[in-house]
């Protein structure tokens, strides 16, 4: 399912100021969008805005097309799982309870509501006979999130919307969990908008990603994008600090492929992970002595071909290259 705010803004009763001027975004049909700014920028309003928990003063937002005015709120939420930072199990529930509450509130099968719950369990790595009957509080934080996670399935809904999801988890249970929810993301093949202050959570989980100051979106683009070309000083400052030393980590070996020229297949080729950070890439082809054709896959798909020389070329550009705005627009 498709998303798209047209021309949306929001400005609450008493406040001389907008949390949301005129942002116009589409998200496209399984496509992961983070949306990052600095604290009280916008995104979360933003976010809440498409599930109608915040009405925008002005604008439009529609699925698929259509405009969600229109639709029941009930109804719309139905039709979108929501993630945030506390979690928000029942403490008085179960597990089990908990992902299938609104199922249950629906008046589903109780047999078909105990098969999916079981199903989900499985989904998000908690194995359903050992937590299924526990309560939240004999739960780790992780493991909570994940419940959060299954919950949001649980009416399999088209969309997802994240807010700050992990903000509350150590970091090494962090990252596994971004991974888990990534790969999830890519398998079910869903709709997910992410709120996050992490720019490294955002580079890692969104196809691309939303940059928001002070109530308006100044950029959108892949992190590749975002990387070379900011089109706004203020998100060449938000990257700067954490971007510049850190680029080998935040793209991808996939994005070596938008500067370089494609190369016919070879016999000797190797096969490199798109999805690998640079910094890893470049482990791998440095431990393979000869120059080489490089075949760029993802998923068994081969996503294009460079030599070892052009790759190791692109590494060094974006070790050396500092962050140039391109285009400043305020």
């Amino acid at each position: 399912m498709s998303i798209e705010l047209k021309s949306v803004s929001k400005q609450y009763p008493g406040v001389d100021h907008f949390s949301v001027r005129d942002v116009n975004l589409t998200v496209a049909t399984g496509e992961f969008i983070a949306l990052i700014g600095g604290s009280g920028c916008g995104k979360s309003t933003t976010l809440r805005m498409i599930n109608r928990l915040i009405e925008p003063t002005s604008g439009d937002i529609l699925m698929d097309g259509e405009s969600v005015k229109g639709v029941d709120p009930v109804e719309l939420r139905r039709k979108i799982g929501y993630v945030i930072q506390s979690v928000g199990l029942m403490p008085h529930l179960t597990i089990g309870e908990n992902i299938g509450f609104v199922a249950k509130l629906m008046k589903q099968p109780k047999q078909q509501i105990e098969s999916r719950v079981e199903e989900l369990l499985d989904t998000v790595g908690l194995e359903p006979a050992l937590y299924r009957d526990r309560f939240p509080r004999q739960l780790s934080g992780g493991q909570q999130q994940r419940a959060g996670v299954a919950r949001s399935l649980m009416l399999d809904p088209p969309v997802i919307l994240m807010d700050e999801p992990f903000g509350a988890i150590d970091a090494l249970l962090r990252k596994q969990l971004q991974l888990e929810v990534r790969e999830l993301q890519k398998r079910l093949q869903k709709t997910v908008v992410i709120v996050t202050h992490d720019i490294s959570e955002a580079f890692l989980l969104g196809d691309r990603v939303a940059v928001m100051d002070r109530g308006e979106l100044l950029q959108v683009g892949t992190p590749h994008e975002l990387i070379n070309a900011p089109a706004h000083k203020v998100v060449a400052d938000f990257l700067d600090d954490e971007v510049r030393l850190r680029r080998l980590d935040l793209l991808t070996v996939a994005d070596a492929l938008d500067l370089a020229p494609t190369t016919d297949p070879a016999d000797d080729e190797m096969r490199l992970d798109g999805s690998l950070s640079l910094r890893k890439g470049l482990v791998k082809v440095a431990a393979n002595s000869t120059d080489s054709t490089i075949a760029i896959e993802e998923g068994g798909r081969v996503l294009g071909r460079i030599t070892t020389r052009e790759f190791l070329r692109y590494v060094a550009q974006n070790t050396n290259k500092n962050t140039e705005v391109v285009n400043v627009v305020r």
